[in-house]
């Protein structure tokens, strides 16, 4: 284990703490041991800790104290629930801190197990040796975005999907990629807030089209291709008859083409929406409600626009193989789309465990880093002719 990882354990009960100390020990990672929230806070002044363990329940100020305290100090490492407490109160605690400055790894149910812990220091351990690895701050602003678009430095990314039966590939979600001359290749966090600020969701989704039926006619990709698509896309009364025009200028099967549209957006009544989504749905285009379970109007979405696909969030899928709540959850949205006739992608499948339990809950796709990371076209060429999917 690396011995560079320092360790906070916040519990009232000394017999507790000794044990996680010398659990944390046995992996060689230095930990502190405190019995209240203050002390605990205090020692953050002038002190850096990779995980932080804490004890729900405490006397005075308690683990969600500690919580809501962390993010006002602005800790930036991993944390770890210390208790006993029902999976809905973790799950809900969970929820609450994602838009901490923390991460939340996990839960320590009691009693300890050796196993359980190390599996957390592993993944600390990971978070750590990669953030070590890449430390140069990425500064970029609009013009330089505005460049890269013109000069075609945005590039699409494939991310594999696969039948949950056959492990047969069925297409691919294409993901934009910024190659940038100084930082490399630059993720979508790194510039969203660009298209978001600057209203260039028209232009950065022309380009990732563009770059997918360039991909098609010159580089024989003959499977299906996903497109993300901002709502404001959709509102543009000559979005469908563009796409559709562009496909036939170029002698594409818009049956190639999936549409997904982000749940987490807020959604409004347009009628420029509903005769895009209806227009595209006529002429075989497959349009898909992506994020599902994140919104506030999931049930009003699928009742009213003409989805024949939805892709349950990754919040939800990677959470089926311990908790009960997330399990309930995705059964309960695959009955919905079941008897709705529409089909199910699982986003976010990372393990093998996770990805032989689909078919059981009738998920029909997958995408995730078990089955395979975005990857290049280059990639996609040789993996064509060579891989065999899960």
């Amino acid at each position: 284990m690396n011995t560079k990882l320092k360790a906070m354990v916040v519990d009232d009960h000394p017999i507790h703490q000794t044990i996680i100390k010398q659990y944390l020990a046995n992996k060689g990672v230095n930990a502190t041991t405190f019995g209240n929230v203050t002390e605990a806070l205090r020692s953050l002044q002038g002190n850096t800790y990779n995980i932080i363990f804490c004890d729900l329940q405490m006397p005075g100020k308690d683990g969600i104290d500690m919580m809501l305290l962390l993010n006002k100090h602005g800790y930036s490492g991993s944390v770890v629930f210390v208790s006993a407490m029902d999976d809905t109160i973790i799950s809900s605690l969970t929820c609450m801190c994602r838009p901490f400055t923390f991460n939340v790894i996990g839960k320590l149910a009691k009693p300890y197990f050796e196993d359980d812990i190390d599996k957390l220091i592993a993944c600390v351990c990971d978070k750590h040796q990669s953030k070590a690895s890449f430390q140069k701050q990425i500064e970029v602003d609009e013009r330089e975005f505005l460049v890269a678009l013109a000069e075609g430095r945005v590039k699409n990314y494939y991310q594999p999907i696969v039948d949950t039966k056959s492990g047969v590939l069925v297409g691919y979600e294409a993901l934009a990629r910024w190659m940038h001359p100084i930082y490399g290749l630059l993720l979508p966090y790194v510039f969203l807030p660009i298209v978001e600020k600057c209203g260039l969701s028209p232009e950065l989704f022309d380009t990732v089209f563009s770059n997918a039926i360039q991909d098609i006619k010159l580089h024989g990709i003959k499977h299906s291709i996903s497109l993300n698509v901002a709502q404001d896309n959709l509102e543009d009364a000559l979005f469908s008859d563009r796409f559709l025009a562009r496909c036939s200028e170029n002698n594409i099967d818009p049956k190639t083409f999936t549409i997904e549209i982000t749940e987490r957006e807020s959604y409004s009544s347009n009628v420029n929406l509903y005769k895009n989504l209806l227009k595209l749905r006529l002429n075989g285009v497959s349009v898909s409600i992506d994020d599902f379970g994140t919104g506030s109007s999931s049930l009003e979405k699928l009742s009213q626009l003409p989805f024949n696909e939805l892709k349950i969030d990754r919040s939800f899928i990677q959470g089926i193989t311990t908790e009960q709540k997330d399990k309930n959850i995705v059964r309960s949205i695959c009955g919905l789309a079941k008897s709705l006739n529409i089909s199910i992608v699982a986003e976010g499948v990372e393990d093998e465990e996770t990805f032989s339990l689909l078919e059981e809950y009738g998920i029909n796709l997958a995408q995730g880093y078990f089955i395979d990371k975005p990857m290049p076209l280059e990639a996609i060429t040789v993996l064509n002719k060579e891989k065999k999917y899960v």
